[in-house]
């Protein structure tokens, strides 16, 4: 069944709020988040897409950081968490 919401994880926010201390890179934040580095970069993209997040810096150091609508989406996450996706989906921009 499909909801017709966006695909937004829980490691998501976890990423988001370590990126709001500032920049870091994937393999960085993989170790402050508990995950592997692979499936955070798969997050990063994702979260990249979205328009939450930015690659900062020299392109093959992949290097990134928190955006404007990432930090909204962040102040924002209980909504989320606590289904009531559509009030969230009202005070965020996402780009896809």
């Amino acid at each position: 069944m499909t909801t017709g919401y966006p695909s937004i994880h829980q490691i998501d926010f976890r990423v988001l709020n370590q990126l709001a201390d500032g920049r870091n890179l994937p393999s960085n934040l993989a170790a402050d988040v508990d995950s592997t580095p692979q499936y955070v970069r798969e997050r990063l993209k994702d979260l990249r897409d979205k328009g939450w997040v930015e690659n900062v810096g020299p392109r093959n150091r992949g290097l990134y950081d928190i955006t404007d609508d990432g930090l909204d989406a962040l102040h924002h996450r209980d909504l989320w968490a606590h289904g009531a996706r559509d009030k969230f989906l009202n005070r965020v921009d996402i780009d896809n």
